[in-house]
């Protein structure tokens, strides 16, 4: 997983699957179920989910649709990196990326894969709407 960021309502992630595989539905089963089985285990609750949810075994942790992008080249790859750093501040939750502790923005600072001052200079900004283009 090159970036991800765990947010209250929502997750943003870049992952890089092996050559020729391209089983996104199958990753987000498994991210999803391991997930919400750790998560009630240790006593934090679902929300309420209809009948028909319930007959699929779905609970009521994460929402049932994802949305997947296959990156096409470096400059696409920085761009939602950057998308995935801001999105806490973006939906208002902190003021600068490194206040939020999910976030893999620690690592790629810690590694030198961002400058301590990149807010500063990345074309994605807080208030963009959607995703990068």
């Amino acid at each position: 997983m090159f970036a991800c960021v765990l947010l209250p309502d929502h997750l943003h992630c870049i992952w890089t699957l092996p050559h020729g595989d391209d089983d996104f539905p199958i990753r987000w089963a498994n991210v999803k179920r391991i997930f919400s089985k750790n998560w009630i285990a240790a006593g934090h609750a679902a929300m309420p989910v209809s009948a028909n949810a319930h007959r699929h075994r779905q609970r009521g942790v994460w929402q049932a649709r994802y949305w997947e992008h296959r990156i096409r080249d470096e400059g696409e790859l920085f761009a939602y990196r950057d998308y995935i750093h801001l999105n806490p501040v973006k939906h208002g939750l902190v003021h600068h990326p490194v206040e939020w502790a999910w976030s893999s923005v620690h690592r790629h600072l810690r590694m030198g894969w961002l400058a301590p001052d990149w807010t500063a200079w990345t074309p994605i900004r807080v208030d963009d709407v959607g995703e990068p283009s």
